[in-house]
């Protein structure tokens, strides 16, 4: 096991003031009705609302985004948060509370995407029921996520990602994965083929197929799987649906290098297996770390992503509009 740096909080306990700005704003706003979203703190002006919030009331948030970004932007990539205290906000003063101080966190780390049509911002990893004619992504079924990296059929894929973990999975399996994108490539290029394939790969254009719960319209993209920003853009069922839409992309040797870098990152030595526990969120580089879970079959189990943009302005304290 190689696992990265573990970032032990003294627990944050909301203030008075911050609790009534939270449940103030969510009657205000109909309780986060608008557009579909489950928070009201979840829109543009939700967030700016909030970041201003968080200032005011909540400064010791802002400074623990900075020492995450701060690890994050070292060769680890990726840092584990453990003793937040999101859950024993949850437990006295509801859900919408501990959602809100995931979004809080999050939103001081780096700038929240929404997720196509329903316009979350935090987005359910769990098992729930999709659209007719609709194939489930990894975060809407049970079983085993292989290595990829999230976004990878956008244009421009997000800095940062972050999993909290609302309810662990009981059944032994369902646990994170991580491998390290730059250690790999490193290690990969020193290999027979290995420096062929990355640079037929820096070279060559693939197309990623859109999926279904993130289709707005562009079916595909077509983009290289490595690059300087982001490092790697690696998504296999993207890749291999890709295959089937656009022929002039699925030429021997695009088939040949996918399947030998595929291989070679599931068998890298700087693979990380672990079990998160309630409460605990893991923030990586999404451009440069390969994620996955194992296979499990728990319904039960939940966990909240966050997908983040890099701000122009890392250290302004107030959203962008």
């Amino acid at each position: 096991m190689n696992l990265f740096p573990v970032l032990h909080a003294t627990g944050f306990s909301p203030s008075k003031r911050f609790t009534d700005f939270v449940y103030g704003y969510q009657e205000t706003e109909n309780a986060g009705v608008i557009a579909g979203r489950g928070n009201a703190l979840e829109s543009p002006d939700g967030q700016m609302a909030l970041a201003d919030a968080v200032e005011d009331y909540a400064p010791q948030l802002l400074e623990l985004a900075d020492a995450i970004r701060g690890i994050v932007a070292t060769g680890a990539g990726a840092v584990l948060l453990q003793g937040l205290g999101f859950e024993r906000a949850a437990e006295t003063q509801g859900e919408a509370m501990r959602d809100t101080l995931v979004l809080a966190l999050t939103s001081a780390i780096g700038e929240p995407t929404d997720h196509c049509a329903d316009k979350r911002v935090l987005w359910p990893v769990k098992q729930r029921p999709v659209a007719a004619g609709k194939k489930a992504t990894f975060s809407e079924d049970l079983g085993e996520a292989p290595l990829h990296t999230d976004s990878a059929f956008a244009r421009e894929p997000e800095r940062y990602n972050a999993l909290y973990v609302v309810r662990r999975s009981n059944c032994g399996g369902g646990k994170s994965v991580t491998v390290n994108g730059p250690r790999f490539l490193r290690d990969f290029a020193r290999t027979p083929q290995g420096s062929d394939c990355i640079r037929f790969m820096r070279e060559t254009d693939y197309a990623f197929r859109v999926p279904d719960a993130f289709f707005t319209g562009e079916r595909f993209i077509i983009s290289r799987i490595l690059s300087d920003d982001p490092v790697i853009r690696f998504r296999h069922d993207c890749i291999e649906m890709g295959f089937d839409l656009c022929p002039g992309f699925a030429t021997e040797q695009h088939r040949f290098y996918y399947s030998l870098f595929r291989k070679s990152v599931e068998a890298h030595t700087s693979r990380s297996e672990f079990m998160m526990s309630d409460g605990d969120m893991v923030v990586f580089d999404n451009t440069r770390l390969f994620h996955a879970r194992t296979h499990y079959q728990d319904p039960a189990r939940h966990l909240i992503r966050v997908r983040m943009r890099e701000r122009q302005a890392v250290g302004a304290l107030r959203l962008a509009a």
